[in-house]
């Protein structure tokens, strides 16, 4: 889930930091129309510019904690679903993951076999980031399962 909060503060980034160029350009321009001298003109600069820099973090901070928030609450949902007396509950991450991969894996083995038949381009996007997505969740989450139970059962009692 790393990579989803790494996309939403680059985007929170590229879009704070477009704005405020512009802004400050605009900014600029009016104190160079002005009648300051040029260690005035500096000072007013530094002064916008130290403001939108404290705005743009509190924009990513803010973006860091929705992110953060976003995890705790997948990995919640996780472990409601592995307390679940549900068999489909706690079994619905191994059977997409395993049905996608089937998927896959007949695709490949029809463009094996020469079978000719057309995909669109954003169909194969699409695949492409849901067995990322699923493939990692679904692994990393157990790693980290595993991890936290090995860990618990070592510490002294």
């Amino acid at each position: 889930m790393v990579g989803i909060g790494q996309k939403i503060l680059g985007a929170i980034g590229n879009f704070t930091a477009g704005k405020a160029g512009d802004l400050v350009k605009n900014i600029t321009g009016l104190i160079d129309e002005s009648k300051f001298s040029a260690e005035e003109k500096a000072a007013h600069e530094l002064k916008v510019l130290e403001v939108v820099n404290e705005h743009n973090l509190a924009l990513l901070a803010e973006a860091t904690k929705q992110a953060v928030s976003e995890d705790e609450a997948i990995t919640e949902r996780w472990k409601s679903d592995m307390g679940s007396d549900s068999w489909l509950s706690k079994n619905t991450r191994p059977i997409v993951m395993l049905s996608l991969l089937g998927f896959l894996f007949i695709i490949v083995i029809c463009d094996s076999a020469n079978i000719t038949f057309d995909v669109k381009e954003s169909y194969i996007t699409l695949m492409e980031s849901l067995l990322i997505t699923v493939v990692v969740a679904y692994f990393g989450s157990r790693g980290v399962e595993k991890f936290k139970s090995m860990h618990e059962s070592n510490k002294p009692k």
